[in-house]
């Protein structure tokens, strides 16, 4: 005779539906734990939560968090091997439908230093989400290259050869030297304010010149941990140029801010919008992408696409993966997604392009 196939019934545990087990049915669950065979044994609660505590379950990352670890995972780092990772924010929404709880729980994430969120100059609604560590990173990378830039090129104008090719030192190589190092503080000490006084208390997209400056010239106050273990404070060595727009100059030229374009409804103070260095290649790939995918759809008779065949093409002129750039336009709304006998159809939105 054929076994009698295990029974499943609902109980209340906790205020909760908890899925169990007959303890007169077959001796293993469909997960191939032992069921309880005698009447007397309390059937066991099939729950996730019910196996961790409230410590374990406040520690574990939030959806919007493990979204962003997860498309950091998936960024073509070969293609873009200078460029911090970029998370799309239309990425995202195509991912976790809820927006305003995305919303809410990026803020949160700003506010507790983790990301860091950036207006995109490709488009009217295009974010970007950066880990606060890649960009710490980025930053610290960009600080020492600036200052050997200088070093080295106040070393090569220091020393020249002459006519029989022998190396002649031109000057005063002391004075060179304390010049060029007085200027390699001064740009390390830029980006070094940026990253400990603006970063930590500010974290909008864009910022006025006369805030801007305020933080900058604005040493940060020591915590009282740090004040009372020493009281050295590495923010009050921090090297600054005298005249303001000078610091401003460092800032544009290491692509850490640009100069956002006035229109009749931006304010008249000078504004910029903070930016993510070496991301040119990528955002360049991104608008050719979008541009290219939309084109793809628009040849097609009822401009709509079985997923499986899309996977399969090129996509000219990006280095983007085609699920990325599909992920982005379902994010932004100008594909939609329907099921098929075939699998997922993607259709293009009707009046919308980029």
């Amino acid at each position: 005779a054929l076994a009698t196939p295990p029974q499943f019934y609902k109980t209340p545990t906790k205020g909760k539906s908890a899925l169990r087990i007959s303890p007169d049915s077959a001796k293993t669950t469909p997960c191939g734990v032992a069921a309880p065979l005698h009447p007397a044994v309390a059937p066991i609660p099939l729950h996730f939560d019910d196996l961790l505590g409230e410590d374990d379950l406040a520690s574990l990352p939030s959806d919007t968090l493990a979204a962003l670890e997860t498309m950091k995972s998936q960024f073509p780092t070969r293609k873009f091997p200078f460029t911090t990772p970029i998370l799309l924010k239309s990425h995202l929404c195509s991912i976790l439908h809820n927006h305003t709880s995305v919303d809410k729980e990026l803020d949160v994430l700003k506010k507790d230093g983790v990301i860091r969120v950036f207006k995109l100059g490709t488009g009217k609604n295009d974010y970007a989400v950066v880990m606060m560590n890649d960009y710490k990173l980025k930053l610290e990378a960009i600080k020492m290259a600036r200052t050997d830039k200088i070093l080295t090129k106040e070393r090569e104008q220091g020393t020249k050869r002459d006519s029989a090719g022998k190396e002649k030192v031109f000057g005063s190589s002391s004075a060179n030297n304390s010049g060029a190092a007085a200027a390699a503080a001064m740009e390390a000490g830029v980006i070094e304010a940026f990253m400990r006084r603006l970063m930590p208390r500010y974290n909008d997209v864009n910022i006025t010149k006369e805030l801007l400056m305020s933080i900058l010239y604005t040493p940060s106050q020591p915590t009282s941990s740090s004040s009372s273990s020493s009281s050295y404070n590495h923010d009050d060595v921090i090297v600054l140029p005298s005249n303001p727009d000078d610091a401003i100059t460092v800032l544009v030229s290491s692509s850490l801010i640009t100069l956002t374009p006035l229109t009749p409804l931006s304010p008249s103070a000078p504004t910029y919008t903070f930016s993510i260095p070496s991301s040119g290649g990528f955002l360049r790939s991104l608008v050719k992408g979008r541009k290219a995918m939309i084109s793809i759809f628009k040849r097609k008779t009822f401009q709509e696409i079985l997923e499986a065949d899309l996977k399969g093409k090129k996509i000219p002129y990006s280095g983007i993966p085609v699920a990325w750039h599909v992920a982005d336009l379902e994010g932004l709304g100008i594909l939609e997604r329907a099921s098929s006998s075939s699998g997922d159809l993607l259709r293009l939105v009707r009046g919308v392009g980029v």
